[in-house]
């Protein structure tokens, strides 16, 4: 049996089960009416197999993203804009030359 561990939510519990591969499998409880709405909406567009598997990543990936903006916006809203312009400056000089290595 994988290992896995259990996130208990209000409403949703989610089971991950860890494999050797690179993809993990979870187990999502939604409400019906989720459900029918995301099948309808995937399968109005002709998306076939793998289709909810995508979006349910994809929406993962865009809503951590927007979290960690908005720690990294609310962490830094008493820094003068000028102070970040030159941090945001100096940060791409290093990016840039850690590329030409």
């Amino acid at each position: 049996m994988p290992l896995g561990r259990t996130i208990s939510c209000k409403h949703n519990t989610i089971y991950v089960h860890v494999y050797d591969g690179a993809m993990e499998r979870w187990t999502v409880v939604v409400s019906e009416v989720t459900d029918r709405n995301l099948r309808t909406f995937l399968a109005e567009r002709g998306m076939k197999k793998g289709a909810i598997s995508r979006f349910v990543e994809e929406a993962v990936e865009e809503r951590l993203f927007r979290l960690t903006v908005e720690e990294v916006q609310a962490r830094n809203a008493n820094v003068p804009d000028d102070e970040l312009a030159s941090l945001v400056d100096d940060a791409v000089r290093w990016a840039r030359t850690r590329d030409r290595d």
